[in-house]
């Protein structure tokens, strides 16, 4: 360790990260504290088996637990898909979604949107998950805004979760400066593929800032939104005029995924984006193959909630696991990582702390861009 610099573990069960290195300590509230990250050591993770019998017992043992913990596996497969058809009949249909949408919107050019319209309730964001598809022909990946557009004003993109909808990112979105920042909205089908999320949102964004002459925006992801934009930072091989990102905050990102949505069925019946969160999968795997473009600053923000353990075992946030949340590539490449103690997962995008952190990150932005000279056609 370096001489006179604090160290603090971002998340540190036994036997899982060894130690995290963080200095430059800034108090915001008692028993809150951001760290800005400088180096990550090996995570190691360790699958101890302990045999409880000597000689074949232990092994015995094992192959019994192993055999009905398959057995429960199977059973809670065959209920997800039970859950997945009996859904997928709440859905709306698209003449349904189409006259929705055509009531939420005004015209091409802006639109008068309340997030207490039903398009944004419980059947219109299950569409976007069992009948994807269908959600997307009628309103592929909306970004839209609930006011005029101010060109003086700088854009901040909102990233929903996946099945949440933009409602729960509405206390964050009123907290911003309005003389300063814009909300931008997004509202998405949450059930495709990661990669076809991404693309999707690369274009409906390069449209919506090239529509209103905006050349740079700031992004914040909830959860599984945080997937999403990260990888839609990273595909810039496609021909889209994509808008610059100088800072990015994801809050409660599933870095790691999650065994919440685990399947063992036909491709047929599960949406796609369940495969890509699900532990160990191709997409997860390769997640950091690439960095982020240095312009771009990354600040995570993520929670613990010891009070329930009934869901997951060792630390977590209530729905996903520390060492999803606290990916070691991920706190590596973040300039500041910000943890808030006894918040639930879908409590913590409306939590004052958090709310708190993304004010004194958005003003960290503003005060850095007086010293930087406006790009013409900037809009900034």
């Amino acid at each position: 360790m370096r001489g006179g610099e604090d160290h603090h573990k971002a998340w540190s069960p036994a036997a899982l990260v060894d130690e995290v290195d963080v200095v430059d300590v800034v108090d915001i509230a008692p028993s809150f504290s951001v760290h800005s990250v400088h180096s990550v050591h090996t995570v190691h993770l360790v699958h101890a088996e302990r045999s409880i019998m000597p000689g074949h017992g232990g092994d015995c043992i094992r192959h019994f637990r192993d055999t009905r913990s398959r057995s429960r596996s199977r059973s809670r497969s065959r209920l997800l898909l039970f859950l997945s058809i009996l859904l997928a009949s709440c859905t709306y249909s698209e003449h349904r979604l189409e006259t929705l949408a055509g009531r939420t919107t005004t015209d091409a050019g802006s639109a008068s949107v309340s997030l207490d319209d039903r398009l944004f309730g419980f059947t219109g964001r299950f569409t976007g998950v069992l009948r994807a598809d269908r959600f997307n022909r009628v309103l592929g990946f909306w970004i839209f805004l609930r006011g005029p557009h101010r060109r003086d004003r700088v854009p901040v993109v909102l990233i929903h979760g996946h099945t949440t909808g933009p409602r729960p990112l509405a206390e964050l979105a009123e907290s911003l400066d309005p003389e300063r920042f814009e909300p931008w909205y997004c509202y998405y089908a949450t059930g495709i593929e990661i990669d076809r999320s991404s693309v999707l949102l690369r274009r409906s964004l390069a449209e919506t800032a090239s529509r209103y002459n905006e050349n740079r925006v700031i992004v914040i992801a909830y959860s599984f939104g945080g997937l999403v934009a990260r990888q839609a930072l990273l595909d810039t091989e496609e021909a889209v005029d994509f808008p610059d990102v100088p800072l990015f905050i994801t809050v409660a990102t599933p870095w790691n995924g999650s065994d919440a949505n685990r399947f063992e069925t036909d491709r047929t019946f599960a949406p796609g984006s369940w495969f890509d969160i699900h532990v160990g999968s191709y997409f997860l795997t390769h997640l950091f193959d690439r960095r982020l473009p240095e312009s771009t600053a990354f600040h995570m923000v993520y929670s613990f909630d010891s009070r329930d353990r009934r869901r997951i075992p060792g630390d977590d946030d209530g729905v996903i696991a520390g060492w999803s949340l606290a990916r070691p590539e991920a706190v590596a490449e973040a300039r500041s990582v910000t943890y808030i103690p006894e918040t639930h997962h879908l409590d913590v995008i409306r939590h004052p702390r958090t709310i708190a952190r993304v004010g004194v990150l958005l003003e960290e932005f503003w005060e850095s861009r007086r010293s930087t000279a406006p790009v013409p056609g900037d809009g900034l």
